[in-house]
């Protein structure tokens, strides 16, 4: 279970095991970070890691956003009651402690409930939002674990999640069309022609392969952006933007291995994240 004193929360092999198994790359940040905020930093992800599994576990719409519904009441209750929920208890302490916005993380539980949802992502506006909410919201949150809301702090996280979120989303894209649940802002035409899943139409696959080559492009643009936006906050602060450091590699291995779009998913390799943020880590360090 996770356990919490008047401290904190304290870390569990449980709390651990869940936050490296759902983003790694998250998870090493957070050992870069300030060791005394690790474990708040820690709860956040496995907080995330709750949510984001709803999708797969329920088969109904109704049974999905009645859990997620649960954890908005939660997350808003008094803060004499508890829950019963060990990580609910401990994300709305982590929050109290470091002056975390709810309504941030209610985001967050929309993002997670427009999944459930099924439904096509209508445009490049709402896909923005999409990502700012999910991957945005939770950089934001683990800055504040670090540090007070400084002036640039928002806009290093909303460039940071949506360069990762973006990124990741290229490099899963065949995990999507498996499941029937397209995150990109795809034309019409062409979410029915993945809709059918005939795997074998070459020009679906070229006309893909291009609309991800540029999404990918986009990501490590952004992803640059980022880095250079994160470098501007304190010290302290850093570590959690760290994974957007992973970007830029990602994504060009990802067009040099020209994998099927529709059938091959390109795996991250954690040593390579870990050289590059522990890089980054170490120049952003120097900077004034």
């Amino acid at each position: 279970m996770i356990e919490a004193n008047q401290g904190g929360v304290r870390r569990t092999p449980e709390l651990a095991t869940a936050a490296k198994a759902f983003d790694y790359d998250r998870y090493a940040a957070a050992l870069l970070a300030s060791a005394s905020h690790t474990d708040d930093l820690l709860v956040l992800i496995a907080f995330a890691a709750e949510l984001a599994a709803v999708p797969d576990k329920v088969t109904e719409l109704q049974l999905g956003q009645i859990r997620l519904q649960w954890w908005r009441e939660a997350l808003q209750s008094p803060e004499a009651e508890r829950t019963g929920h060990p990580l609910a208890d401990r994300v709305r302490l982590t929050f109290r402690r470091h002056g975390i916005p709810v309504a941030m993380m209610l985001g967050l539980i929309d993002a997670i409930e427009f999944r459930i949802e099924r439904q096509p992502m209508p445009d490049a506006q709402h896909f923005k939002a999409y990502l700012v909410k999910s991957e945005g919201a939770l950089f934001n949150a683990s800055a504040r674990v670090l540090g007070r809301e400084e002036a640039g702090l928002d806009a290093a996280s909303e460039a940071a999640g949506l360069a990762l979120g973006r990124a990741r989303l290229v490099l899963g894209f065949a995990g999507q069309v498996m499941r029937k649940r397209v995150l990109f802002p795809l034309p019409e035409n062409l979410l029915d022609r993945l809709e059918e899943a005939d795997l074998r139409d070459e020009a679906l696959r070229r006309e893909v392969r291009e609309l991800l080559a540029s999404e990918a492009d986009a990501a490590a643009a952004g992803a640059r952006a980022a880095e250079r936006l994160a470098a501007s906050l304190p010290l302290a602060q850093r570590p959690v933007f760290l994974p957007v450091a992973t970007v830029a590699g990602d994504m060009d291995r990802w067009k040099r291995l020209r994998l099927d779009p529709l059938r091959e998913v390109a795996r991250p390799r954690p040593m390579q994240h870990l050289w590059r943020m522990w890089r980054t880590d170490r120049r952003w360090g120097k900077a004034p």
